[in-house]
Parts: C-alpha cells; structure tokens; sequence
C-alpha cells in the first residue's frame, strides 16, 4: 500500500482529519504496529522518510502508524483507483480468506460498536 502524500487531494478533509487524529500522540495505541510488524523484517532504508514538511510527515506517519496508512489507502481507493499500479495492472484479487476475514471483523463490529 505505497500512497503518495499527493493522494490527500482526492478526499480531503477526511483524508486531513485522519493525519490529524492518528498524528496525535495520545492515538499512539491505535496505530497497531506492533501487530503490523510481526513476521516482518525491513532494511534500515525501508524505514527512511524523504524530503520535507508534510509530506515528509505524512510519510513517517505511514511506517510508524500502519492503521492510518490502511485507512487513507482506502480512502485513496474509494476516491481515485488509478493511484495504485496493481489495481490499474488488474494484479489484485479478493481472496476467500480475506473476504473470511472482513466478514469477521464485520461481525466484530456489528457486536460490539454501539450505533448512535
């Protein structure tokens, strides 16, 4: 899930309000990296961030908070597909154990998130 800081322009505000929320070192335990990095190993160049201002934040905050750099590719994908090579290439496909695995995290929801 490699998305550019450019790709804010497709849905903002939301996409501002997330760098925002998950930004905020009181969020810190809803970036979930440690469940995000097990079984997972990268090069010390994998970790470095380039160039400056926001993008530069937006790009630390992608490593350093795996949930927010989930959901602003899904925002991504919602409002602009062609951003991402292999949705374009048609080299992605929707597993039976990942549609197991949303269908579980639906139930989850549905069971413990109270609707307003």
């Amino acid at each position: 899930m490699q998305t550019s800081y450019n790709a804010h322009s497709f849905s903002d505000p939301e996409f501002s309000e997330l760098m925002a929320e998950y930004g905020d070192p009181s969020n810190q335990g809803t970036c979930y990296l440690s469940a995000f990095e097990e079984e997972v190993s990268c090069s010390a160049s994998d970790w470095e961030s380039y160039g400056s201002g926001v993008g530069y934040q937006f790009q630390e905050l992608c490593k350093h908070c795996p949930a927010f750099a989930v959901e602003t590719c899904g925002l991504t994908l919602r409002a602009r597909c062609d951003h991402y090579g292999p949705i374009i290439r048609g080299e992605t496909e929707l597993t039976a154990a990942a549609e197991d695995l949303f269908k579980q995290v639906q139930d989850y929801v549905d069971r413990h998130v109270e609707v307003a």
